[in-house]
């Protein structure tokens, strides 16, 4: 994936039913963004090797997704990826199941799914560090 630009965005949406994205069908940012931050090159640098990790998931999901945290990827301005965390539920969403999230296979065929796609405790530490540093709310 081709980017030159990383924004870490902090929402909340006030969950009441189904949770609200971060865009909306039109591709418009949401107003529930409470603040947006270009990060560090070294967390970007981090962040991306922990994605790829199969050590940062292999745990199980609870189904409220009701994401806070995003980190989306741009090139010249145009999203080219959205990633969206919640830590209450332990789930990452980014369109489609990063390659390392695909632990614990249960079923086949168009009812396959991972058991294991959730974020190990260190990973959650991780993103909660980043949270931290860089003031965002909904914390561990």
């Amino acid at each position: 994936m081709a980017f030159d630009q990383v924004v870490f965005y902090d929402y909340n949406d006030g969950f009441h039913g189904e949770p609200r994205r971060l865009f909306d069908r039109a591709g418009n940012l949401s107003e529930l963004v409470t603040k947006s931050v270009e990060p560090e090159a070294e967390d970007v640098k981090a962040l991306l090797a922990a994605l790829t990790e199969k050590s940062s998931f292999g745990q199980a999901v609870v189904y409220c997704f009701d994401p806070h945290f995003a980190i989306v990827f741009y090139e010249k301005g145009c999203n080219v990826q959205t990633i969206e965390v919640c830590l209450d539920c332990n789930r990452v969403e980014a369109g489609y199941l990063l390659p390392a999230q695909k632990q614990h296979p249960q079923g086949e065929g168009d009812r396959l799914y991972y058991a294991g796609s959730g974020m190990s405790e260190s990973f959650q530490l991780f993103i909660n560090d980043l949270l931290i540093k860089y003031g965002f709310s909904n914390q561990l």
